[in-house]
């Protein structure tokens, strides 16, 4: 299978990080050192300035993997310098919080913290401080892929660190400028920019740093198709990193050492390099190091038809992804041992493991596997003769990789902010993009005729009249698309930035049995009936005031209390469910077709945005909605399922029926209701809730 590349930018002043998946399996394009240890003995013996050092560093070193952990470090350290009031440490130690909350994709508190630092780092002349809050600015705008901002304040923390004379700093943006361009495919630029950063580098005796960018040119060399160039500047980070004794980073440059010799089909050598990596991964308990090789070992074997090697390794990487909570693993996993029976002509089992494969890559938003898996069931079904399910999903094949190719995300497949809908809402805004450009270009063509011309008040009258007209309709199509805040935004500057919204109520729902129901439908049916259950549950949702997100093949994601607040948004959406179950209840009396769906609520902070850079699309984030997702996949068909803190908020004006709870990783046992709906609920008997806005 073909893994997409994934940049992570440079998040703190130790190590630039770049994670990335490689074409022929899983490696990394960069590295950090494991100073953990070293630093939590030094903290016991330090106070003082020495201490606030101290915990930012380890913040630094922990942002990656214990991101909980790292922010509590650089809170203590803002503590301790605001007690001290030593104001250049209340900067650099909020400047670090930003980039801990850029870990944790907290987009609003991380742009809180970097406004702020910047403003009191120019008030005081410390350019360093206001240069690392620029770069953190960068790497926020970058990662929701607004790439030209990011160069933007990029070359102002240049400039601020020039102002400075902190070369290091200097280093870092230009490792970050070459992970931007890295990311859009510029790889000559990225190369030079990794240059500049090495240069200082090497003047300043900065011996990780040097192995985290000759690993770095080595991954854009292999990018580039220069697979010679690649191998010589990952043995250059190998000789580093094996003089230096850093064993974690010595098994991740073996990794992509194989994965180089994989490309080249040396197999052979390639699973040397791979069954080192392994076991210095294993003697360090480098656990997720260990899930990415034996997947990668896993698929050397499979190359050499050694069927019973191939599915022990992909068994043991499954039960690290899983342990790691990497779905994305996980659906990697599924879609390549169906490959395997494949190529054992047990295609059966094939079509089994990648229909796996195809619904936990499209719930994840992971276009790779999508892709992937569509076109390995295509080949399942024909080889089975099932040609009706072959044209079915070479068909859905074709259209969704015309649909990436569109989008330019050949190179940026990983990015999780793209949406995976059935097409409808991304042909919608493509045209209003459309309309919106050539309105432009109407407007300034009547300038220009009016100011040359001079044309009589009558024809300004009829123009200004169409004009009217054509700007109405383009503002109807754009406020189909996107909420009507969000909209605004974007008609006067092009950018709206994202919001943390506190109290909000999230809906998820998912059509029970869709699967296996629909594989044999006729697909014109099928999106017949799609269409018509969702146009009503649209309806619906706009009734009470609630906001349709997306769709996601049979699931329903939508919100109520953003981005226009509602004091009422739990019941409002609770109403709306009501009414949306009563609804398909109706329907299932007299359609051909019964459908029956699962219901979750939960109520909780999220965080709202547009995303995309040639198509908008808003989209929300949070553990909100996770947790929503929770419980509507620990529901039950045609109920309405509920979490504690929703039930909470409605318990004194709606019954629910207490359940067993769920055990939540992380978060211990997670209580959730059914809404006790016997007897039915009579929704045209309900008052209607009072259309209350808080703000817009």
């Amino acid at each position: 299978m073909t893994q997409a590349y994934k940049m992570r930018l440079a998040l703190s002043l130790l190590l630039t990080v770049l994670l990335c998946l490689s074409p022929m399996g899983f490696g990394f394009s960069s590295l950090r050192t494991d100073t953990v240890e070293i630093l939590e003995d030094q903290l016991k013996d330090v106070e003082g300035v020495n201490r606030i050092q101290v915990l930012i560093d380890l913040s630094e070193a922990l942002s990656i993997d214990n991101k909980n952990q790292a922010l509590s470090y650089a809170e203590e350290a803002l503590i301790i310098a605001d007690q001290l009031g030593e104001a250049e440490w209340i900067i650099d130690a909020r400047n670090q919080m930003g980039y801990v909350y850029v870990e944790q994709e907290n987009t609003a508190q991380a742009l809180e913290a970097f406004q702020k630092s910047y403003e009191e780092a120019l008030l005081m002349d410390y350019f360093k401080g206001a240069a690392f809050a620029q770069n953190g600015y960068g790497v926020v705008n970058s990662n929701i892929g607004e790439f030209g901002k990011a160069q933007e304040h990029y070359d102002k923390a240049l400039e601020l660190f020039d102002q400075a004379q902190y070369e290091r700093g200097t280093a870092f943006t230009h490792n970050n400028r070459g992970a931007t361009f890295e990311e859009l495919g510029s790889f000559e630029k990225a190369l030079e920019e990794y240059l500049l950063a090495l240069a200082v580098y090497e003047a300043e005796n900065m011996i990780d740093e040097q192995l985290v960018t000759y690993n770095n040119m080595g991954s854009v060399n292999f990018k580039l198709g220069n697979l010679q160039g690649a191998l010589e500047y990952y043995e250059q980070a190998l000789e580093i990193s094996q003089s230096l004794n850093k064993q974690v980073q010595t098994a991740n440059i073996l990794m992509n050492i194989g994965v180089v010799y994989n490309r080249q089909d040396l197999i052979d050598q390639a699973l040397v390099f791979y069954d080192e990596a392994y076991d210095i991964a294993l003697a360090t308990e480098a656990t997720g190091l260990q899930s990415e090789l034996l997947f990668n070992r896993a698929s050397i074997y499979e190359q050499r038809d050694d069927f019973d090697a191939a599915f022990q390794n992909y068994g043991e990487a499954l039960i690290l992804f899983e342990e790691l909570g990497d779905q994305k693993g996980v659906s990697s996993v599924f879609n390549n041992v169906g490959t395997a029976y494949a190529r054992m002509g047990d295609y059966e089992s094939a079509a089994r493991e990648h229909e796996n494969a195809l619904q936990m890559a499209a719930g994840l938003n992971y276009p790779e596997v999508v892709l992937s898996a569509m076109g390995n069931l295509a080949q399942d079904y024909e080889a089975l003769q099932q040609f009706d399910r072959a044209y079915y999903y070479m068909s859905l094949h074709n259209a969704y990789k015309d649909q990436l190719r569109d989008e330019d995300l050949e190179r940026s497949f990983a990015e999780s902010q793209t949406s995976y809908e059935t097409g409808k809402k991304d042909q919608e805004i493509e045209a209003q993009k459309v309309e919106l450009n050539l309105q432009s270009l109407r407007l300034q063509l009547i300038t220009f005729i009016l100011i040359i011309i001079a044309v009589g008040l009558i024809s300004v009258a009829i123009l200004s009249v169409w004009i009217f007209r054509e700007r109405q309709k383009s503002e109807g199509l754009l406020l189909n698309i996107l909420p009507k805040k969000v909209a605004s935004d974007l008609k006067k500057t092009g950018t709206t930035e994202p919001e943390r919204f506190q109290n909000v109520t999230v809906y998820f729902s998912d059509i029970v049995g869709f699967t296996s129901t629909s594989k044999d439908m006729d697909v014109k049916f099928l999106i017949s009936e799609l269409n018509d259950m969702f146009t009503t549950f649209d309806n619906i949702m706009e009734k009470y005031g609630c906001e349709r997100i997306k769709t996601i093949g049979d699931a329903y994601l939508a919100v109520c209390g953003m981005p226009v607040a509602y004091e009422d948004h739990a019941e409002r959406m609770l109403k709306a469910s009501m009414e949306l179950r009563n609804a398909l209840e109706e329907r299932n009396q007299t359609a051909d077709q019964t459908w029956r769906i699962r219901i979750g609520l939960h109520s909780g902070t999220v965080v709202g945005g547009v995303v995309g850079l040639k198509k908008y699309i808003y989209d929300v984030f949070g553990d909100t909605i996770n947790t929503a997702s929770r419980m509507e996949s620990n529901g039950a068909p045609m109920r309405i399922n509920v979490s504690g803190d929703m039930q909470e908020l409605l318990k004194d004006k709606y019954p629910f029926e207490e359940r067993k709870p769920i055990e939540v990783k992380g978060k211990g046992k997670f209580p959730m209701y059914f809404l006790d709906h016997e007897p039915a609920w009579d929704i045209a008997a309900l008052e209607p809730l009072p259309e209350v806005k808080v703000h817009e």
